[in-house]
């Protein structure tokens, strides 16, 4: 069975494409490859097993309008029947919402590995059979993996946020139009607010239990790839190229804002005004300084 691998991000633009290109390196991990990989596998198969138990108003109506998946398996529709289930398989909780038992994802997680491990297999007869399964991580679904047999392990990346805040602007400005939860119409400042609280948030949330994790700052990561290549692969237990990644940084170039990774350090002192370089700090700087940062 795959081992899921989610790189953990604090916000957008904190290197978790640089990091999926490094993974991608190794046969050993498998995703889709697809710029901006961000294909989420398990987050829909989580999101799936979490609406067996969640009712959900249907866009049509009929005898299923308003009932949850758990409900139709258990033939709790009026003229459905069921598909056989047994009560005993599922815990009605304290104030009685059917919630599956967390094995039904384990069988999920099991089914696709296998899928996937035969898919590889079938490409070429000598080719290595995938260990890991990599997906970006942003408060979504696959956080809330509840199988504890299914181990997973969080690469937490984080970066100075005044930098974030810089990239962000300088990448939604380069695109044309702006993304990472900015609405249309909605101000700078506003933006701004809901930006802090985001990276409040993710910084203070805790990972399942049944998570290894490893922090990887992006400033080391673009001044000593090679170094982090190595530390992040020992921890996995596989060999990652970080001369590979940086072969393909052309083909990436329009994914950066910067003349280089390592250009993109301490950006913010230049590129955002002096007051709002001043609040970010203010309002995250004894989490940041936990992880190396300083005011200045």
């Amino acid at each position: 069975m795959l081992t899921p691998v989610l790189i953990r991000q604090m916000a957008g633009r904190t290197g978790t494409t640089l990091v999926m290109q490094l993974v991608g390196t190794s046969a050993d991990v498998t995703y889709e490859r697809t710029y901006p990989f961000e294909r989420s596998y398990l987050a829909y198969l989580v999101e799936a097993q979490h609406r067996l138990a969640r009712s959900a108003p249907s866009a049509t109506s009929g005898p299923t309008s308003g009932v949850s998946f758990a409900d139709l398996f258990l033939g709790r529709v009026p003229g459905i029947d069921g598909l056989g289930f047994e009560p005993e398989i599922v815990d009605m909780g304290a104030a009685g919402a059917v919630a599956f038992d967390p094995s039904c994802f384990c069988t999920i997680w099991r089914g696709f590995s296998d899928l996937v491990i035969r898919s590889a297999a079938g490409r070429s007869d000598r080719a290595p059979r995938p260990r890991f399964y990599a997906e970006k991580a942003v408060n979504g679904p696959n956080l809330k993996v509840s199988c504890p047999v299914v181990p997973l392990r969080a690469i937490r990346l984080v970066r100075d946020p005044r930098d974030v805040w810089a990239s962000i602007n300088s990448f939604d400005a380069q695109r044309g139009f702006h993304g990472f939860g900015r609405d249309d119409g909605q101000s700078r400042i506003s933006y701004l607010w809901f930006l802090v609280r985001n990276i409040a948030d993710n910084l203070g949330q805790t990972l399942p239990r049944h998570t290894e994790s490893i922090v990887v700052r992006y400033e080391d990561l673009v001044a000593r790839l090679a170094d982090e290549a190595a530390r992040i692969g020992s921890w996995l237990g596989v060999d990652l190229d970080a001369g590979a990644v940086a072969r393909q940084r052309d083909q990436f170039r329009h994914h950066m804002t910067s003349a280089s990774e390592v250009a993109s350090v301490g950006r913010w002192r230049t590129d955002i005004p002096a007051e709002e370089a001043r609040f970010l700090w203010e309002q995250l700087g004894d989490e940041l300084e936990k992880f190396g940062y300083a005011p200045d």
